[in-house]
C-alpha cells in the first residue's frame, strides 16, 4: 500500500524522533550530536519536531554504523527505512 506524502512525512517523523530518543539515551552518541550541532539540552528538546532538524538527526544516525545497528536492533526499524526517512524528511543522506 503507497502511503501519501503527508503519511510518508509523518511516518519519517516518528522515526526520527525514536531515533532521536535512542540518541540521547547513550551518553557518547548524545554527547556527538550536541558537539557536532554545537546545540545544548534544551535546544535539542526546542527543536525536536522541526522537520529539518530531524532530518539531521537521521543524517548523523547514518554516519554511524555501530549506532545505525543498534538502533535498527532496539527499534526493529532498518537502515533502509532509517534512509527513506530521511528522504521524506527532506535530507540527502551521507
Amino acid at each position: 500500500m503507497d502511503m501519501n506524502p503527508k503519511q510518508d512525512t509523518e511516518m519519517a517523523q516518528t522515526i526520527a524522533l525514536k531515533a532521536l530518543g535512542y540518541i540521547v539515551a547513550d551518553e557518547t552518541a548524545r554527547g556527538t550530536l550536541l558537539t557536532q550541532t554545537g546545540i545544548d539540552g534544551a535546544e535539542l528538546r526546542r527543536q525536536a519536531n522541526n522537520p529539518e532538524f530531524l532530518a539531521g538527526v537521521l543524517d548523523f544516525l547514518t554516519r554511524y554504523e555501530d549506532l545505525l545497528l543498534g538502533f535498527e536492533t532496539e527499534s526493529g526499524i532498518s537502515p533502509n527505512d532509517v534512509t527513506r526517512a530521511l528522504h521524506a524528511l527532506g535530507g540527502t543522506g551521507s
